[in-house]
């Protein structure tokens, strides 16, 4: 695509698919140069418009994408306004995901894949991860440590020549500085390809999409779920030694099988520090795919994926309440501001004239690209239930409202982050007669933000100077000026693998013990989880500027 900017008109030709926060569209991009070519444009419904932190997700999962450049991760081409509406303007997928394969399967209207292609699938998904993780966006800067949270059959793309795209990075977590939406106390995902840790509100670690990689190629080979994990730790061996007997009798494995098993045994253990990483997971899928039976990838999917490709991309759909089919608009004329927002006025969006678009036809194209499901999501329960239905919360079970279609990028906005920048029209005298103002409202933020920091190292040094030096991270150093005391907690419950304690807005946590800053005479509430993952819960009213022991003797008190 060449260089954006206004002045581009976008052709809606028909819908791809559509769900609750938005559709995607296969459009025709016309540039004012007369450059044109085809593409898939995400376009954030109108109702969510003016909601500033789903437009800020969908916005931070464009940008994340942007900088996520490899042969196996759906790229992202630009990202733009039309009719004050977000859009993100994506690389047309001629595919289909793995829950449209497993249906036909099923349905019997496609062979199975073999063991080999299935794990050279995998080969292809861990290379994305490994990636996304370790990868630095930009040569001499530092990894995103992006991890994905959200793998699965209908979050992996795969084409006719045996091409494989990891979609999805909507509710991916990462590090930067710059994202705009602002998540905290979720857990996204899909909850039978969730690892145990993610049931228990723990940290995610670039392993934990290794598990869920796991209980991808599992589905593929078998045709059935793996399904939600077990857990207590023998429980969850018990689980999948059982399911292992499934796979095998379900599919002849030959001379793989012994590696096979303990290949998913890895990718699948129930502690996160005992798994494969990605890089290794790589390794291991290759060398078992070569020698494993069936055709390769490219074999297969060249032989059977184009009819079930034309059959699905083909299927009819009815166009939603508020489709743009058949219309041309061009995008807003100015892009974002410096943080993502800017303030459109009514009618910024402007419908093209017929006369300024290239009439010329447009090759018979297909997509199939997918939406997925809305990020489960809630906070830790009260009870000891470590995931579960949370009011508000969607499952695997239950969707978002609204149509979708296994296939296309993602139209749920989720937990991910994003550059600050976009774009401003370098003609627009207003955008330049503003940048004093904006000057002088920075400054002013860099000199509060100046005073917070100073304010906080103060009341730090004063509240926890005695404090071991391990627990220093576990801080969370107050900034606001009526925060006046603190308060230590520590777990003496033997086998403490973390303490969580939260104190009305506020939490800290860690592996034994944290301290954490807190208004006078506030409640707080303290979870341990212990070695046997037994969670243990207490509450204490009243705090005092003091370090409090739980759980000693077994007692379910913290004193």
């Amino acid at each position: 695509m060449t260089s954006p900017g206004p002045g581009r008109k976008f052709q809606f030709i028909r819908e791809i698919a559509s769900g609750g926060f938005g559709t995607v569209y296969l459009v025709k991009v016309v540039h004012a140069d007369g450059f044109a070519r085809i593409a898939a444009l995400k376009l954030l419904h109108e109702d969510w418009s003016s909601n500033q932190d789903v437009a800020s997700r969908m916005r931070d999962e464009a940008r994340l994408l942007g900088w996520l450049r490899h042969r196996h991760i759906v790229d992202v081409l630009d990202l733009t306004r039309i009719n004050g509406r977000v859009a993100v303007i994506m690389e047309y997928l001629e595919a289909i995901d793995g829950k449209v394969i497993l249906q036909a399967v099923a349905d019997g209207k496609l062979n199975p894949m073999p063991v080999g292609a299935v794990l050279e699938v995998g080969v292809a998904v861990a290379s994305a991860l490994d990636a996304a993780y370790n990868r630095p966006p930009y040569p001499g800067e530092k990894p995103l440590h992006v991890i994905h949270r959200d793998i699965k059959p209908s979050n992996v793309m795969m084409d006719a020549n045996g091409g494989v795209k990891v979609l999805d990075f909507g509710v991916a977590r990462a590090e930067f500085d710059t994202r705009e939406a602002k998540t905290q106390e979720m857990t996204f995902g899909s909850i039978e390809y969730m690892p145990p840790e993610r049931l228990f509100f723990e940290p995610d670690t670039s392993n934990s999409d290794v598990y869920s990689l796991g209980a991808t190629l599992y589905e593929l080979l078998c045709g059935e779920k793996f399904g939600r994990a077990q857990l207590k730790p023998e429980v969850f061996k018990a689980a999948f030694e059982e399911r292992w007997v499934h796979l095998a009798a379900t599919r002849q494995l030959g001379e793989v099988a012994v590696e096979l098993h303990e290949l998913l045994a890895r990718m699948m253990a129930f502690e996160s520090e005992d798994r494969l990483s990605a890089a290794e997971a790589i390794v291991r899928l290759r060398a078992l795919a070569r020698r494993s039976p069936g055709a390769s990838l490219a074999e297969w999917a060249e032989a059977e994926l184009p009819p079930i490709i034309e059959a699905f991309t083909g299927r009819p759909m009815t166009p939603s309440s508020d489709s743009l089919m058949g219309q041309t608009l061009a995008e807003d004329s100015r892009g974002f501001s410096e943080n993502g927002v800017v303030a459109l006025p009514p009618g910024a969006g402007t419908r093209a004239a017929p006369e300024d678009l290239d009439d010329s036809p447009l090759p018979a194209r297909r997509s199939a690209t997918a939406p997925g499901n809305t990020p489960v999501g809630g906070h830790p329960r009260s009870d000891r239930t470590p995931v579960g239905r949370t009011p508000g919360a969607q499952t695997s079970a239950g969707r978002t409202p609204g149509r979708t279609s296994p296939g296309v990028p993602r139209l749920d906005p989720g937990h991910t982050l994003a550059s600050s920048g976009g774009r401003r029209d370098s003609r627009s005298s207003e955008g330049s007669s503003r940048a004093p103002l904006f000057a002088a409202v920075a400054f002013g933020l860099l000199m509060l933000s100046m005073g917070a920091l100073v304010l906080a190292i103060v009341v730090g040094n004063a509240g926890f100077s005695n404090a071991p030096a391990q627990n220093s991270h576990d801080t969370a150093p107050p900034v606001e000026p009526e925060v006046v005391t603190g308060a230590r907690f520590v777990s003496a419950l033997p086998g403490t693998k973390k303490i969580t304690v939260v104190c009305g807005d506020k939490k800290a946590d860690g592996p034994q013990a944290v301290s954490i800053a807190l208004s006078s005479h506030a409640e707080c509430s303290v979870e341990v989880v212990d070695a046997e993952r037994t969670r243990w819960r207490a509450k204490v009213k009243n705090v005092e500027y003091r370090e409090y022991r739980c759980f000693e003797n077994n007692d379910k008190m913290c004193k």
